[in-house]
């Protein structure tokens, strides 16, 4: 074998080498996250959704979510592509859904906005664009009426 040979082994080795540690450096695509906290709110589990939110915005998250198991149905969900304006990524998503006790389907557009983090892509924002807000409506704890968030 060749000296021109080895060396195009060993820079092929560590070409492969490097991009399989820029690969575990980043383990998680825009694409895996979003697929994983959208699969997660579709089929009822809020609390594992929101290890995707920035941690100052979970407390909210959870408040905003809780009632999902008990008072909501979520009977499809549509995410749409990805897209990056002015250096921010924004999802949105279409949810169709009904109350528990309720046959009527309802509808609400749903936008989160997302950073990379240093090892993960993290929810920034998460808002209703447009349907009906009551998705995101908060139960009062003392029973009375319910109390719409944002």
């Amino acid at each position: 074998m060749s000296i021109a040979t080895r060396w195009a082994r060993l820079w092929a080795t560590l070409a492969v080498l490097s991009v399989s540690a820029c690969a575990s450096l980043y383990p998680h695509k825009l694409e895996d996250t979003l697929a994983a906290f959208h699969d997660d709110l579709r089929w009822g589990r809020p609390e594992w959704a929101e290890r995707a939110m920035t941690t100052p915005l979970r407390a909210d998250f959870n408040a905003r979510h809780a009632h999902w198991a008990e008072r909501v149905r979520i009977a499809d969900l549509d995410v749409e592509q990805p897209r990056s304006r002015n250096g921010k990524t924004f999802v949105r998503a279409r949810y169709t859904w009904s109350f528990i006790d309720e046959v009527e389907q309802r509808e609400t557009v749903v936008e989160t906005r997302w950073s990379p983090g240093a090892l993960e892509w993290t929810c920034d924002e998460e808002r209703v664009v447009s349907g009906d807000r009551r998705l995101f409506e908060r139960v009062a704890s003392s029973g009375g009426s319910a109390l719409a968030s944002r």
